[in-house]
C-alpha cells in the first residue's frame, strides 16, 4: 500500500506561475485601503482569473498523466501520479498487475472524477483508494472520511460514465465514518 501527500513540485511550470499570480495579487490586496472597494474588488476579479485558469491547466495537467503515465505505467502509477495535485491525506492500494486497458481507462476516469468532488465539495481530509480483482470484475472504491459531496447532475454524469464501461456503482455514506463510492467493472483479463 502506497501512502502519498500532494507535492506541488510535480505540477507543470506554467501552473505554478498562474497560481503564484494570483497568489501575488492576494497578497498585494492586503496594503489596499479598507475604503477602496472598487480597487479591491478589481484585484479580486483579476486573482480569480489567474486562479481560473490555473483550474483549467489543472484540467489539462491531469489529461496528460492520464494519456502518459496510465498507458505506459498502469493504473497505480497514474493514480499516485493524480493523488500529488490534491491537497488531501491519501492511501493508495491497487493491484500491481496491469488490468485491461478499458478497465484501467474506467477506473482512472472514476476516481479523477471522485477526487475533483471531494477536493470541490466536500470537508474530507483523507481518502482510500483501492483497486482489487475479483472473481468476474475489477472492484474499485475511494473511501473518505467527510458526507456524499456528489451534486445530482454530477453524480448522474458519473454513473453514465461508469455505465459506459459496463460496470455498476453504488455510493453508500455512514454518518461519522464517511462516504464509499464503489465501481466493479467486468474484467475482461484472463488474470
Amino acid at each position: 500500500m502506497a501512502a502519498c501527500r500532494s507535492a506541488p513540485g510535480d505540477i507543470d511550470d506554467a501552473l505554478r506561475r498562474r497560481l503564484a499570480e494570483a497568489l501575488r495579487r492576494l497578497q498585494h490586496g492586503e496594503h489596499y485601503p479598507v475604503d477602496d472597494p472598487d480597487r479591491t474588488g478589481r484585484l479580486i476579479r483579476s486573482a480569480l482569473g489567474y486562479a481560473k485558469i490555473g483550474d483549467a491547466e489543472t484540467q489539462d495537467a491531469i489529461a496528460r498523466i492520464y494519456l502518459t503515465v496510465l498507458t505506459n505505467g498502469g493504473l497505480i502509477d497514474a493514480i499516485l501520479a493524480l493523488a500529488r495535485l490534491f491537497p488531501l491525506s491519501m492511501t493508495v492500494d491497487i493491484d500491481r498487475r496491469r488490468f485491461a486497458q478499458t478497465v484501467e481507462a474506467a477506473a482512472y476516469l472514476l476516481i479523477a472524477e471522485t477526487l475533483t468532488v471531494v477536493n470541490e465539495q466536500s470537508d474530507a481530509h483523507r481518502v482510500h483508494i483501492t483497486a482489487h480483482r475479483a472473481v468476474a470484475n475489477v472492484v474499485v472504491e475511494v473511501s473518505f472520511d467527510g458526507a456524499d459531496p456528489f451534486a445530482p447532475e454530477r453524480l448522474a454524469e458519473l454513473v453514465r460514465r461508469v455505465e459506459a464501461f459496463d460496470g455498476t456503482l453504488e455510493i453508500v455514506t455512514q454518518t461519522g465514518i464517511g462516504t464509499r463510492v464503489r465501481a466493479m467493472f467486468p474484467r475482461a483479463d484472463a488474470g
